[in-house]
């Protein structure tokens, strides 16, 4: 395993410990919450499976991708070249 594959499974590792954490202080929260309850909600009510997210129109994004892009090259060209010196993906 090269340096940088060893070092992208450690990053990948990392990520899946943050999200264990996560779930488990979600749980965690979850559990606390739900014995405060004077009255529990039903079970199919939990169980139920989120409602669907709100379907945005193909035209509103590409509206959104090309006011995204303007951005990113706006800030791109004033970027100067040499403020990424230490850059080693960069040649010169």
């Amino acid at each position: 395993m090269t340096p940088w594959e060893l070092s992208v499974s450690l990053e990948a590792a990392n990520w899946q410990a943050e999200q264990e954490n996560r779930r488990m202080l979600s749980l965690a929260w979850h559990i606390e919450a739900l014995q405060r309850q004077k009255r529990l909600p039903s079970l199919a009510s939990l169980l139920r499976p989120r409602t669907p997210a709100k379907l945005i129109p193909m035209e509103e994004r590409r509206r959104e991708f090309t006011e995204l892009k303007a951005v990113y090259r706006e800030h791109t060209a004033r970027r100067s070249p040499d403020t990424d010196q230490g850059d080693p993906r960069q040649t010169g």
